[in-house]
């Protein structure tokens, strides 16, 4: 990206059991995405539902 001081963006589509699984990692190594996962979790459910009705 030439020109732009823009940090690149990254988008990806996480699968909700593999959220699950990541939120449930009790490992400091992983402390950050496990947290992450929660966040993505809490944000997706309410949409989840709301698309099942």
């Amino acid at each position: 990206m030439t020109g732009s001081e823009h940090a690149p963006t990254r988008c990806a589509i996480v699968p909700p059991y593999l959220l699950v699984r990541l939120a449930r990692l009790d490992d400091p190594r992983f402390a950050a995405a496990s947290e992450a996962a929660r966040r993505s979790l809490l944000r997706d459910s309410p949409l989840r539902t709301q698309r099942q009705v």
